[in-house]
């Protein structure tokens, strides 16, 4: 089997954390894999002030901040609940 990532470690991404727009460089990445789906996340370490323990989906980072805000855009036109 072979996965792929839409990101790499080292690469800086977009994403929202604790309700702040965060530009987060990659520091490692956890797969699980299960019978009919992977589970791909994303670990940003210590960067500065901001420390991020938790994974974060890859469905929720970003490659730009314009696709994080198009995203956003898109959800309210959607008006998607979880």
């Amino acid at each position: 089997m072979k996965i792929e990532t839409k990101y790499n470690i080292g690469d800086k991404v977009w994403l929202i954390a604790h309700n702040t727009i965060c530009n987060l460089t990659i520091t490692n990445i956890m797969v699980t894999s299960y019978p009919t789906f992977n589970s791909i996340k994303y670990g940003f370490g210590t960067t500065g002030k901001t420390r991020m323990f938790d994974f974060v989906e890859e469905r929720f980072v970003y490659p730009s901040k314009e696709e994080l805000l198009k995203s956003l855009k898109k959800k309210k036109k959607n008006e998607l609940r979880f």
